[in-house]
């Protein structure tokens, strides 16, 4: 961040000032930041929210990692499943994880991240206890899908959050420590083979997450933003259950194929995202060169 940074803040949520630096015929006025109380402040919020943000994100992955130990310990035995009803049971996690993603967002937008965090966390504790007492496979339908719920708050509620609190030239780092901790939780999982490619995927994952955040203009449209690009992301857990059946191992080619294919979808997808923002920023700088637009509103970042 500059040693003098200027914030272009809305009028319309901003209170009425009578300051000069006021421009009535766009709506906008200047707001000077003291680079020293800024600095002081980015310092607080990484000593004392970011290793609460990372320890959550560890707990709530490695809990998610849980049932495929839970498995080789003889979970399907202890409650009864038989064909593919530990394969539904995986499944059955992402549906509501994904559908509730952007109200729990909001939430926290119009609440606050104090009380609607302590929620989800208190249920999704709740429920991980009560995995450990199930009998039976509609018992374990009933979890999942619970448990969806309320761990679908934490990541995008946590994204959003460092999106309000640091600047775009900063958060990239700081959604890197979110998805450090994912990575830490498979290693503590017992997914250390998976855990030397979590250094290729999870920068990856981090530089999309950051991209789109910062070329989202305003908090509103952060709040569905960011939340619905993860939720895009998590529905893949869907069908990730369904592809890699017990039948196809050692090698999974069905499923691996499968995978490979999205990868290269992704990769594509990237560079239509890509193309488009150049476009608007390119259109964007003709209206300034005209004098229709001002060099103060959104830029993207290309």
């Amino acid at each position: 961040m500059s040693d003098l940074k200027e914030s272009i803040i809305d009028s319309s949520s901003a209170p009425a000032s009578n300051d000069d630096s006021h421009d009535s015929s766009t709506g906008i006025s200047a707001v000077i930041i003291d680079p020293v109380v800024e600095k002081r402040t980015i310092s607080k919020f990484d000593k004392f929210m970011m290793p609460q943000m990372a320890l959550l994100m560890l707990i709530a992955y490695l809990d998610r990692s849980n049932i495929g130990n839970a498995r080789v310990f003889g979970f399907e035995e202890g409650i009864g499943l038989v064909g593919t009803e530990f394969n539904n049971l995986s499944t059955l996690f992402y549906p509501t994880y994904v559908i509730f993603e952007i109200p729990w967002v909001m939430a926290v937008k119009k609440w606050g991240a104090n009380s609607i965090l302590a929620v989800a966390m208190v249920g999704w504790s709740v429920v991980t206890l009560g995995t450990g007492f199930i009998k039976n496979y509609h018992q374990g339908i009933a979890t999942r899908l619970l448990l969806g719920i309320f761990e679908s708050a934490l990541f995008p509620c946590l994204a959003f959050i460092i999106s309000t609190v640091y600047s775009r030239e900063q958060q990239a780092k700081r959604i890197a420590v979110l998805y450090g901790a994912i990575a830490l939780s498979g290693a503590f999982g017992g997914l250390i083979a998976m855990f030397l490619i979590a250094a290729g995927v999870y920068p990856y994952n981090t530089l999309v997450v950051t991209w789109v955040t910062n070329n989202l203009q305003n908090e509103h449209v952060r709040s569905v933003g960011i939340p619905l690009l993860i939720s895009i992301a998590n529905a893949s857990g869907i069908a990730s259950s369904q592809i890699y059946p017990s039948k196809d191992k050692p090698r999974y080619i069905m499923g691996n194929s499968i995978s490979l294919g999205m990868e290269v979808i992704a990769w594509l997808s990237v560079g239509l995202i890509y193309a488009v923002v150049r476009r608007r920023q390119s259109k964007r700088a003709t209206l300034v060169a005209n004098g229709e637009a001002s060099e103060t509103e959104f830029k993207y970042i290309v």
